[in-house]
């Protein structure tokens, strides 16, 4: 990375002899300075122009083209409650999803924060960096949640189980969440989950842990309990003992919610393999055996498999792991214009879309009504799920 200030109108990047490579991704670290980063005046580039060094970044020296970064605004600096915004260029490719077809974005993180991840992530940097920030990833999936069902996060306390890097915490935050414990089973998730909340100033509205939380769940304690990205890495015995624990800790009129789970019922797996037929219909063991075929995988146990999501879930499996409850409202079932309020906030429309979306509303209906199943439920991934405690 390169990083540009706007702040200092200065590049903030490093000298040739200190360049490393860092979790697979070229990051160029700082040399010591008085905010750990060296800053280099626009009128005397630190490195000769659009000189290519050994690690991959390119420097480019030339001062016409620093001037035209420091008129970006794509940040609000009256936001910034830090010293620096930084632009900053991507210059190795990135793994992940279509949010990491960007090569450069301004942000208002502390540097510190953005070499952190570089280092936790990898070739992952940005799309984990755009977990966070844009508003059509993680944050979509929060907000469409709590306008579907009207549910407010403001002084209620929120288990976010399964955490990760923090995220699904930060997102949270932004739509008032102010009691939230965090837990994950990656201590390297849970230390940069840490590291961000406090470098952000917002540390005290979460409290995040590297333990397995649920054996000390007390029932009735939590207003929410979210699972973003959470079930299909469960084994067997936990999916059903965790869903029950949880149901039990939950108050009453709480929210159980499940999102972006892999769902069984398509016959493709997208979320591990990215894309091959019939792994979700088949049986696990048989699974096993198959993937056990390809290189990558020759080494696993089944424990390993589960753990990587291959072994997706369902809507039927995830009523039978919660016991079938008769204080269980499944609120996606009896919500009505699913479909529409998810397709409003599309991030691309078109008259295609715009049909297909009324045809899967009219599906919705009955699927809801003559099957009691919300129309994700047979859908590529289990998206939106909400279990209330009645």
């Amino acid at each position: 990375m390169v990083l540009w200030s706007r702040a200092t109108r200065k590049w903030h990047i490093q000298g040739f002899r200190n360049c490393r490579r860092i979790g697979g991704t070229k990051v160029v670290l700082p040399r010591t300075s008085s905010h750990g980063l060296k800053a280099c005046d626009s009128d005397r580039p630190c490195c000769p122009e659009n000189q290519n060094h050994d690690d991959g970044l390119r420097r480019d020296g030339n001062p016409a083209a620093t001037r035209q970064y420091s008129d970006r605004r794509s940040v609000d600096p009256s936001q910034h409650t830090g010293d620096h915004s930084w632009h900053v260029r991507i210059l190795r490719p990135q793994k992940g999803s279509s949010y990491s077809s960007v090569s450069e974005f301004d942000t208002d993180w502390p540097q510190e924060l953005l070499f952190d991840l570089a280092r936790l992530k990898g070739d992952w940097f940005l799309d984990s960096y755009q977990r966070f920030e844009h508003p059509n990833y993680i944050q979509k999936q929060v907000d469409t949640v709590l306008d579907l069902y009207g549910i407010s996060l403001r002084d209620t306390p929120v288990l976010d189980f399964g955490c990760g890097f923090g995220a699904s915490t930060y997102c949270m935050i932004k739509r008032g969440a102010n009691q939230i414990v965090a837990a994950d089973l990656d201590e390297s998730n849970t230390d940069f989950a840490s590291s961000f909340l406090a470098g952000m100033g917002i540390s005290q509205f979460a409290t995040v842990l590297h333990d397995d939380v649920v054996p000390t769940l007390k029932p009735g304690t939590f207003g929410v309990i979210w699972l973003q990205a959470v079930m299909e890495h469960l084994l067997p015995a936990e999916r059903e003992n965790y869903l029950r624990r949880f149901w039990d800790a939950l108050r009453p009129q709480g929210w159980l919610i499940i999102t972006e789970t892999p769902n069984r019922v398509w016959p493709i797996e997208r979320h591990t393999t990215g894309g091959t037929w019939w792994i979700p219909w088949m049986k696990p063991s048989r699974v096993f055996r198959k993937m056990r075929k390809v290189a990558k995988y020759s080494a696993y146990d089944d424990d390993d498999f589960y753990r990587s999501g291959i072994i997706g879930s369902s809507y039927g499996e995830i009523l039978n792991c919660l016991g079938r409850p008769d204080d269980c409202r499944q609120a996606t079932v009896e919500r009505s214009g699913y479909v529409k309020h998810v397709y409003s906030r599309a991030a691309k429309r078109s008259v295609g879309r715009r049909v297909a979306a009324s045809m899967l509303g009219a599906a919705d209906l009955a699927a809801r009504t003559c099957l009691r199943r919300p129309i994700t439920a047979f859908m590529p991934f289990l998206q939106h799920l909400a279990f209330q405690k009645k």
